[in-house]
């Protein structure tokens, strides 16, 4: 009759030893860097935005203009933060000519969205944990002043004025984090501006320093 093999005196210890000793160092390194990822719920935030509405391009031009903001994060769920924010985004000066035979008219413009909203961030643990996207709404203050020259034979007039609009905005985030307090981001923002409440949107790049 056939008889097994005498080495039958499997001892599992002696695998799982040197296993655990690669296994263990792998997964307190990668606790700590988990734990050094997350960021202070405080942030200041400083970038450039870029008009993309035709309406808002015509009115300031097609440059990069200043923005500077504050937020604060809650991650009551692993894997998803809340992050609220409040935004002030200038302008750059706008000029719009107009010339007839008996009338030369100038005017400029200045522009200033004031916004405060929130945003939903679900963070991808595939790749790295670094990167995260999201969805945000909020109300955007938009103030605009401006002044009107116009040359006439009988004169010259200068009206000045400013008006203000409060609109809903949608945006698109998109974030990607360096370590714990550095935090890039690029947003894509709906919205309505102008008496005749018009669509716009803005496209901007931020800086975020969590503390």
């Amino acid at each position: 009759m056939a008889t097994l093999p005498a080495r039958c005196d499997f001892d599992g210890m002696a695998i799982w030893k040197p296993t655990l000793a690669l296994i263990l160092p792998a997964v307190l390194v990668g606790s700590v860097a988990a734990q050094d990822m997350s960021p202070p719920p405080w942030g200041v935030q400083a970038g450039f935005t870029l008009p993309m509405g035709s309406d808002l391009r015509t009115t300031v031009g097609s440059g990069l203009n200043p923005t500077l903001g504050v937020s604060r994060d809650w991650s009551w769920v692993e894997g998803q933060t809340l992050r609220g924010r409040l935004e002030l985004s200038w302008f750059a000066q706008g000029r719009q000519t107009s010339d007839t035979p008996v009338l030369h008219q100038e005017i400029r413009t200045r522009v200033k969205a004031a916004a405060l909203g929130a945003d939903y961030l679900v963070h991808a643990p595939c790749m790295g944990g670094r990167w995260s996207f999201g969805v945000g709404l909020g109300l955007i203050r938009w103030t605009v002043t401006s002044s009107n020259r116009l040359e006439q034979s009988n004169g010259l007039f200068l009206p000045a004025g400013s008006s203000s609009w409060t609109r809903t905005a949608e945006s698109l985030v998109g974030t990607y984090r360096w370590n714990a307090r550095l935090e890039s981001e690029l947003r894509i923002v709906s919205s309505h501006y102008g008496y005749e409440n018009l669509p716009t949107r803005t496209a901007s790049v931020n800086v975020l320093w969590h503390f």
